[in-house]
């Protein structure tokens, strides 16, 4: 693992995740005893793990080896590495074997700032459990599958205590009643709580016209890369990175400038709220708003 590098590329930090998970999945080995056994530093593989340094096919190679990763999956890895160390456009898939909540994880942990737009759910990293499972059952994940995909997600939530998150939502997200009215009142009260936490929460209504693409998206800004920006799919996910992200970045300067402040859309959700339980004077309040 010597030799003149590139420059590490979004690619590197999804790789790196990847790396990391195989090592916890497949081995009893910490980072210090697996750098010995590959005979290098441990400074190296944690900038390998963090995707602070341009990942080779041969680095690939001798880590899955050394962590026993069955040869069908070791194969099949670095056939998509192989294919994808040509590409240093804007794509960049998940790995075989690293799950969309691990990929972002990774990438939400050594982020300094996360932006999401959402359009028609709340966003995950601002999920309760009966909502986020309910979501995921309505987009197509069979109910075991759900509850496993809901405890990686909950563990990205704990990155919410040391990132800059501000989640801009369209209200349309907060009348679409996954799992049922109880579940998403409770939803909407997690969400008007989370203010109190941190957590920058601010509701773009629909007559705002934001003039931006259909999907939802988060963009992760980094102190020394460039931002990346990531599309949640049907059953998979995009990150883009390059020009591409920067067409995000830009995004979220018109959300800043539409969207309702965090005090107001506070109050517009707790309206949201009263309004399923059927408070006519909070109706009211919601009419006018």
């Amino acid at each position: 693992m010597s030799g003149p590098r590139r420059p590490p590329q979004a690619r590197d930090r999804l790789l790196g995740a990847l790396l990391r998970t195989l090592r916890r999945q497949h081995t009893t080995m910490n980072l210090m005893d697996a750098a010995h056994a590959a005979q290098i530093s441990s400074a190296t593989l944690s900038r390998t793990e963090n995707g602070r340094r341009h990942i080779e096919i041969e680095d690939v190679a001798v880590l899955l080896t050394l962590y026993g990763v069955p040869a069908a999956q070791r194969s099949e890895l670095i056939n998509e590495v192989r294919a994808d160390i040509h590409h240093f456009g804007q794509w960049v898939r998940p790995f075989t074997g690293m799950s969309p909540d691990t990929a972002l994880s990774s990438l939400e942990t050594s982020a300094a700032a996360v932006t999401s737009w959402s359009t028609i759910a709340i966003p995950s990293l601002l999920h309760t459990q009966g909502y986020g499972i309910a979501a995921m059952i309505a987009d197509g994940h069979p109910p075991d599958e759900a509850e496993d995909h809901w405890a990686a997600r909950n563990d990205r939530q704990n990155a919410l205590g040391s990132t800059d998150y501000t989640a801009y939502i369209h209200e349309t997200a907060l009348h679409t009643p996954h799992g049922g009215v109880a579940v998403l009142g409770e939803q909407l009260r997690h969400l008007a709580e989370a203010a109190n936490r941190g957590v920058g929460v601010r509701v773009v209504r629909a007559t705002d016209a934001v003039g931006l693409s259909g999907h939802s998206w988060t963009l992760l800004a980094f102190p020394d890369d460039p931002p990346v920006a990531h599309i949640r799919l049907h059953r998979s996910s995009v990150f883009l990175h390059g020009p591409e992200s920067e067409t995000y970045h830009r995004h979220t300067t018109r959300l800043r400038h539409v969207a309702l402040s965090t005090a107001d859309t506070g109050t517009y959700i707790r309206q949201v709220r009263a309004r399923l339980g059927g408070d006519r004077r909070s109706l009211i309040a919601l009419r006018q708003a």
